[in-house]
């Protein structure tokens, strides 16, 4: 019982030691961007419908994301990280990848700017990588939508 409550104060420390590193990608706080997304997607194992979107951060320190619907009935809150890119995005975009139907929100780049925000990649989803590479009927692929 001691060991998990020490991996609990640890993994709160350096949780809370990210959340204060700036980051050059910014997701603006507040209202944040607004995405048309036309298919259902999973964002940390919860399958989102179909829909307007609007992406922001937490507050301006956190690396730690809000993604809701219009309606504001679909909603998650997840982590990033960085992720490095050789040019600067020419739009801003969320990047899916598709498996079959599923898609899983993967990436966050932003106009300009040659960082951008990436997700883990959730054990769902390297399940059907390895279905995908040994399955010739399963096609997985990049899906980009404009954020504005």
């Amino acid at each position: 019982m001691s060991k998990q409550w020490f991996f609990a104060g640890v993994s709160f420390v350096v949780l809370a030691m990210l959340a204060v590193i700036p980051s050059k990608a910014q997701i603006p706080p507040g209202t944040g961007e607004r995405a048309v997304i036309p298919f259902d997607f999973i964002v940390r194992g919860r399958t989102l419908p179909a829909g307007t979107y609007t992406i922001r951060r937490v507050n301006d320190l956190s690396d730690v994301l809000l993604i809701e619907s219009r309606n504001l009935q679909s909603h998650v809150f997840f982590e990033t990280e960085p992720l490095r890119f050789r040019n600067a995005a020419e739009r801003s975009e969320l990047i899916f990848h598709r498996y079959g139907d599923t898609c899983f929100l993967r990436e966050i780049r932003i106009a300009g700017d040659d960082e951008g925000r990436g997700l883990a990649t959730s054990r769902a989803e390297k399940v059907l990588q390895r279905e995908s590479a040994s399955n010739t009927n399963m096609t997985s692929t990049t899906v980009a939508v404009e954020l504005h």
